[in-house]
């Protein structure tokens, strides 16, 4: 039930956030607005105002109705989503505390009612009805666990939440499989699942690793005058076609000139580059686009429309941005 009831609160918290910030008209109207909407659920609620620890303290003693107390817990992600939707300033930790309480509490008011056993009192359901969803929220079981015997010094009281903790965290969800600030850091392009050094590769683009000097000639320039060139050059080099506006046009290789006629313009030869890069590609998705490149180097252009070629990337260059990556990492850790 936390598990679930967590999951539900996040996705309404995500997408308050994105239906907030899409509202039309200024930031002081779309609060205003907020706010007279909360008005109006705390009128009926009031108890969803603020962090709610009496109603807490009241849900852990058994003083709320199980209707009061289902109410509440939706109520309080509705009011939640509002008010972050609105802009206001707050968190989730509180609103997670108080959703677990009135859930965990609700269950352990309506299982008497279901299962003729002797059953544990209503605040150690209200408890683990806590531990469960703030858990799943802020992405900390085994921290939950160790704060409720920290608090409790009660062993079965701990072990109660631990399996109530436990089970949450193993609830399957495809939008939220960790906490809410994962989803988060996630939708700002940080992937706390990838190592450090990976992180840093996907800030870089190729922009800062790109060689400006290239081989290049134009559509009408012979294979004969092609070869002239790629002789001349010091290392091995591919030789790009560029029209007169500076666009790549396609590629050669010194392979691809042999057994041709010296006057056999290279535009005819010259094959359609079928890996490019663009400047603002990052280093990582560079590296995982060349995992089966075989070659000397490949172009970047400016971007998909222009395709004006802006230098070559060294498999090299790529080789030695993820070494000082890693070595940053390290050096950050010490």
């Amino acid at each position: 039930l936390g598990g679930y009831g967590a999951v539900a609160f996040m996705r309404v918290l995500s997408r308050a956030q994105s239906w907030g910030g899409q509202i039309p008209g200024p930031v002081w109207m779309r609060t205003a607005a907020g706010g007279f909407v909360l008005g109006l659920l705390a009128l009926n609620f009031p108890q969803v105002l603020g962090l709610g620890e009496s109603t807490i303290d009241a849900a852990l003693h058994g003083d709320i109705a199980l209707e009061l107390l289902v109410a509440l817990a939706i109520v309080k992600v509705l009011a939640t989503s509002l008010s972050i939707g609105a802009g206001f300033s707050g968190g989730i930790l509180g609103p997670a505390l108080f959703v677990g309480a009135m859930l965990g509490a609700a269950l352990g008011v309506a299982l008497p009612e279901l299962v003729p056993l002797d059953l544990s009192d209503i605040s150690v359901y209200a408890l683990a009805g806590m531990g469960a969803v703030i858990s799943r929220v802020i992405g900390g079981p085994i921290t939950t666990i160790l704060i409720v015997f920290e608090l409790t010094h009660s062993y079965s009281l701990t072990t109660a939440v631990m399996v109530a903790v436990v089970v949450a965290s193993v609830i399957p969800s495809r939008r939220f499989s960790g906490s809410f600030f994962e989803h988060q850091l996630s939708a700002q392009g940080i992937d706390l699942s990838v190592g450090s050094e990976i992180m840093r590769l996907r800030t870089r683009t190729l922009e800062s690793v790109l060689d400006p000097i290239f081989l290049s000639v134009d559509p009408h320039c012979s294979v004969d005058d092609a070869r002239t060139i790629m002789a001349n050059c010091p290392h091995d080099a591919d030789l790009f076609l560029l029209d007169d506006a500076g666009r790549l046009l396609g590629s050669l290789r010194a392979a691809q000139l042999l057994d041709l006629a010296a006057d056999t313009p290279v535009s005819t030869v010259a094959s359609t580059t079928n890996l490019t890069l663009y400047r603002d590609t990052t280093i990582d998705e560079a590296m995982l686009s060349l995992a089966d490149f075989v070659g000397v180097s490949v172009a970047v252009v400016d971007d998909p429309n222009s395709q004006k070629m802006l230098g070559i990337i060294h498999e090299n260059a790529l080789f030695t941005a993820y070494r000082d990556a890693i070595e940053d990492t390290r050096s950050s850790t010490k």
